[in-house]
């Protein structure tokens, strides 16, 4: 995650705080409504303001069957606003940033340069140092031509946004070319540009591309004790990418980020078990890194009922680590294999949750339907099929966690 300058951020928002006042057309979010608390949290926009009642109709975005509510200024929270439109937002001159906000101009040290007067839809004049100035839109809307011959230019879109996210993945869509980095078209997210790359994150710090992330977010990549699952051994490369790692000598890359993430998953929401989560600081910590805020449920957890093999609640946990500044890694060959020793001998150390055994009661019949099938394999000397196997052995852990979940929802 690629954040923007502090006086850019301040910038995005200076017109919002200066008129904190809603105006038609504005995004808002519900919140205090004690008669439809479901509606906490609802995104809409505040259409037109009723003085006589004190209160704005607001047409949401996610329930079309709603009409229209009527709703007090203090049910709502106005959300930032990116704006760029005609003459609004950034620009580019001679590699500095201006930014023109509401009616006031912004120059590069994120001071207020002065105020404007809009003249036009693509036209407004400023006085600067005693000089009256005026600056006009082209057609196309991206230069913006002034008086006394200077040109500002409009950056490139994802250059505008507070936030650049870059998607970094080997199962992304065959539509992204693998080991480039491809842009998005325009994000849902006011002020965020989101970028794909489709491979591993080892190689993305080796492409063209690549550039130093302020965050990097690791998404349930399950760090599993001991590499018992795929999960150590495949992300081990890419930890040793974030820890700087891959250069010559051993030295740490300066453009390894200075804050990573990592978001773990479990199964069926909710409950008592943070799963693979619960693993994932003693992996970190074996392969040297510091961490800063160990394993917590996360405030930002989220159902995905649709999962294809069980309800999976995404974001469930979170951790704050990195690589410790100055710390040396040595061949990548050398820091995987003592990784993986330190990881053996480590003893977890798992937090103090509650965790429940799977009741007896709620066995799910599949389980005993499968150990029968190996029973029987087994007693006639059967050759077990590797493919069947691998297909058994998934079987049978998608339906352990199913009793797991169901025992927590029961």
């Amino acid at each position: 995650i690629l954040g923007a300058t502090a006086w850019e951020l301040g910038l995005q928002y200076a017109a919002f705080r200066e008129d904190a006042a809603l105006r038609p057309g504005d995004a808002v979010v519900l919140s205090g409504l004690s008669a439809r608390p479901e509606l906490n949290g609802a995104r809409g926009v505040a259409v037109r303001w009723f003085p006589e009642k004190g209160r704005w109709k607001v047409e949401l975005e996610s329930h079309t069957c709603e009409a229209g509510l009527a709703l007090k200024p203090e049910n709502m929270q106005p959300l930032p606003v990116y704006r760029c439109e005609g003459f609004q937002g950034p620009w580019l001159q001679d590699g500095d940033w201006h930014c023109v906000r509401g009616c006031k101009v912004y120059g590069p040290d994120g001071e207020m340069v002065e105020d404007i007067e809009v003249l036009g839809a693509d036209a407004f004049a400023m006085t600067l140092e005693g000089q009256s100035l005026e600056a006009r839109l082209e057609a196309d809307g991206q230069r913006l031509l002034w008086s006394d011959g200077d040109t500002w230019v409009r950056p490139p879109l994802h250059e505008q946004a507070l936030v650049q996210v870059v998607l970094v993945g080997p199962e992304l869509p065959d539509e992204y070319p693998e080991g480039e980095l491809r842009f998005l078209g325009a994000w849902p997210e006011p002020g965020v540009a989101v970028a794909c790359f489709r491979g591993r994150y080892e190689a993305f710090m080796a492409s063209p591309g690549f550039v130093r992330a302020e965050l990097a977010v690791l998404a349930h990549p399950a760090l599993c004790l001991g590499g018992v699952s795929p999960g150590l051994f495949e992300w081990a490369p890419a930890l040793c990418a974030l820890a700087g790692g891959g250069r010559a000598g051993g030295d740490a890359d300066p453009r390894a980020p200075e804050l990573c993430v990592c978001l773990g998953a479990e199964p069926y929401a909710e409950g008592e078990w943070l799963g693979d989560g619960l693993y994932d600081p003693q992996v970190l910590r074996a392969f040297g890194f510091e961490i800063l805020a160990p394993v917590a449920r996360s405030s930002l957890g989220s159902r995905a009922p649709e999962h294809p093999t069980c309800g999976w609640h995404l974001w469930a946990s979170s951790l704050a680590f990195r690589w410790p500044p100055g710390a040396q890694l040595g061949s990548e060959e050398d820091w995987l294999w003592r990784g993986y020793f330190n990881a053996r001998r480590t003893r977890g150390e798992l937090p103090r949750l509650r965790f429940r055994p799977a009741a007896p009661e709620l066995r799910p019949p599949a389980l005993a339907e499968l150990e029968a099938r190996r029973a029987t394999r087994e007693a006639g000397g059967d050759e077990e099929d590797a493919a069947a196997s691998a297909e058994e052995q998934e079987l049978a852990c998608v339906t352990a966690m199913e009793w797991v979940g169901i025992t927590v929802a029961t």
